[in-house]
Parts: C-alpha cells; structure tokens; sequence
C-alpha cells in the first residue's frame, strides 16, 4: 500500500480506537466523578511505562530491522517473555501506589488490558513490515469496539469500576487470541522460520540490540508520566482526575501524529538506507508541519470555545477549569512536534541517540514537575509537560547530525571507489 493509503487507514483506525478510548473517559466522569477518572488515570500512569519499557520498541526493531540474524520468531518469543516480569513489577507497584482494594484491582485489571496489547502491538510488526497497516487498522477498531461496548454496557448500569475493567480487558484478551493472532497476523507468519533464533543466545542479542530504543521508549513513557504522579501524590486522586480528562485532548491529537509517525517509519528506514536526502527531509519537514499545525488549531480552540467544550463532554464539574485547558491547549505544540520526531529518529539509525534524547526529555520532566507541582498543582502539571514537548523537539537537531553522518559516510563510500 501507498504512504497515503497506509495514512488514511491508520487515520481511520486510530480515530475509532481514541475516540472510543476517550468515551470511556467521558463514562467515567459523567458516572463517577473525578474519582473514578483518577484511578483510571492513576493506573494508566503506572502500567504504561512499565508495559513500555519491557516491550523494548521490538515492534520498531523489526519493522527497520535489515538483517537477517533474527527471525519473527525470536521477537515474538522475547515479548512473551518480557511479559512475566512487567506483571510482577505491575503488581507490586499497585500496593505500593493504589489507596485501597479498589484501586488497586482497577490498578490490575488495566495492567490485563495492557498485557493484551503488547502481545497484539508485536504482531503488528508483520503487516507494518510490508506496508500493510489496513491490517493493523482493522485489529484496533474490532478491539475498540468490543471491549468499548462491553464497557460501557456494564458501567452505564452498575457504576461499578471495577466490574466494569473486568470486561473490559476480557476483550482485549478476546481480540487478541482469536483475531489478532488467528486472523490478523496469520498470512504473514512462516512457521519454519520463526523456529529460526529461538536459543537464549539469540534472544539476549536481540534484547542487547533493542535495549537502547527501548530506554528510550520507557524514559519518554516516564517523563510523560511524572507530572500526572507528582501531581497525584501532592493534590489527591480527583486532582489528577481533572487533570487526566483534560490532557486526553492532546492525546487524541498525538493519535494523529502517532498514525503519521506509524505511517512514515519505514519509508523514513529506506530513504535513510538509501541516502535519499530529499525524500527523507521531504516527509520529516511534512510531517513537523503537521504536528505544529494542529498544536495552533488546538490551542485557538481552548481559547474560544475551551469552556463549552468541556461542560459538554464533561460536565459543569470540569468546565470551571478552562483556564487549566488553555494551557494544556498551548503546549500542545511542542508536544506534538516532539511525539512526531519521536518516530523519526529511529528510522535514522541509530537508537543510542534515541536513548538520549529520551533521557534529556526525562531530566526536563522531573526537574519541572519537581518545581511546578506542588506550588501550582494542576496548572503546574501542564507547564511540566510542556518542557517535555520542548525537550523532546531538540530531536530536530540530532537528526540533522545522524544525517550528515550518513552524508559523510556516502561521500567517503563514493571516493574509495
């Protein structure tokens, strides 16, 4: 499939899946209150970047990967694997941090959710290899959609959170043994030669491969994170409620810029491989257009019509903070940028630099929040996440240098010819 082809289903696919996401939300804050809307955002800011870090990007390593030492079989054997240290990590993370039974079984339930995906997330890579993201985009809306209506079914008549999650994950779980790995992922598999690279010396070398980026992915998922934790720690669960069902409306505008990012990996991989300047700048300058564009429209809607949008979707509860939703509208711009070039660098090369920029992202996150949260609370969450969007932008920078490495490298190749 074409690069606009593979955009538009990813579009398609991640506007179900977000907005679907996004409803629960608005269940929750309609049924519970900014309790409820708490302890789902409590549990999403402490099994996201545990889920994250011990996926070690293996989706990103195979779709750029080039060579030929490891087989589909050895990725998929190290995500099973990685599996069963982030539940016990997950688990003692929820008696350390969930106040109460409750939370901490919300804690859990979405660390189930989150489990089913990384498995479903690692046979994306198939499809996604061959440019065949439909594939990939049809799996996330079935998904969406059944465990969506099995949750919104439950909680609209119960109120009962938990309950509620329970049928929740049981679908993601569904989706993924009966569509995602029988159907979806099926026509790409060779079972001979995923037998290839499954001793524990070829596992460990393609963990030793992907640590890098993986890091990165776990120290960007952390800096997201800290802010909404610093903030649950210093101002209570409803807080972060508050907070939380704002800031879904970046995450609904990073959904765009994740699909593009999805969509450009591998053809940023080739074009980089190629040494095809033109394309390679052609779709990181598009593409950073984009993401700041959306920023400024995001941040214009906050200010005109911030307050109406939130007691719509939200309630009277949440619509008396439009002054916090301006600001979160205004970071959005460089949160956006960086997501997007995120992605790029990557394809670039080279995941050490990866795992510094990550690392420079972290350091800007926990210093703000450090500063910010407790004397501002909520607004100060904001502010911290937008030094986070800032930090990671410099993204631009590093790969202007791996590109001019690989110029270099180009030149040197065509003079000793």
């Amino acid at each position: 499939m074409t690069l606009k082809k593979n955009f538009i289903w990813m579009l398609l696919s991640q506007g179900v899946f977000s907005g679907l996401q996004w409803l629960l939300v608005i269940l929750l804050a309609r049924g519970g209150g900014a309790e409820h809307v708490g302890q789902y955002g409590l549990a999403l800011a402490l099994t996201t970047p545990v889920q994250i870090f011990f996926n070690l990007s293996l989706r990103t390593v195979y779709v750029t990967y080039r060579g030929e030492d490891h087989s589909f079989g050895t990725f998929w054997r190290l995500r099973l694997l990685s599996l069963i240290p982030a539940t016990f990590l997950i688990i003692a993370l929820a008696f350390i941090f969930g106040d109460g039974p409750q939370v901490r079984l919300v804690i859990l339930l979405v660390a189930i959710a989150k489990m089913a995906e990384a498995s479903s997330d690692m046979l994306y890579a198939l499809p996604q290899r061959v440019n065949q993201m439909d594939k990939v985009g049809k799996s996330m809306m079935v998904r969406a959609i059944i465990s969506t209506a099995l949750f919104a079914l439950l909680y609209w008549t119960s109120q009962d959170i938990v309950l509620s999650l329970a049928c929740y994950a049981a679908g993601w779980v569904g989706v993924l043994l009966f569509f995602d790995r029988l159907v979806m992922a099926a026509p790409y598999r060779d079972k001979n030669a995923e037998r290839h690279g499954l001793s524990g010396s070829a596992l460990f070398s393609l963990a030793k491969h992907a640590m890098p980026i993986g890091l990165a992915s776990f120290a960007t998922a952390i800096a997201i994170n800290i802010p909404r934790l610093m903030l649950e720690q210093s101002a209570g669960t409803a807080e972060l409620g508050i907070f939380a069902a704002l800031t879904y409306f970046i995450l609904l505008g990073s959904m765009v810029v994740n699909v593009l990012g999805q969509a450009v990996r591998s053809p940023l991989a080739t074009a980089y491989e190629q040494a095809n300047g033109k394309r390679f700048w052609a779709i990181i300058g598009t593409g950073s257009c984009i993401a700041i564009g959306m920023g400024i429209i995001f941040w214009l809607g906050t200010l005109i019509i911030g307050e109406w949008v939130l007691r719509v979707v939200y309630g009277s509860e949440f619509a008396v903070h439009s002054t916090l939703f301006c600001t979160i509208g205004l970071i959005s711009m460089p949160v956006f940028l960086g997501t997007f070039l995120g992605f790029c660098l990557p394809s670039a090369g080279s995941y050490q630099l990866c795992l510094y920029a990550a690392l420079f992202s972290l350091i800007a996150s926990f210093g703000a929040s450090m500063i910010l949260v407790p004397v501002q609370g909520a607004e100060g969450a904001a502010w911290a996440y937008g030094w986070f969007g800032c930090a990671a932008s410099l993204q631009m920078l590093l790969l202007i240098r791996q590109w001019l490495k690989r110029a270099s490298m180009k030149n040197r190749s065509v003079s000793n010819r």
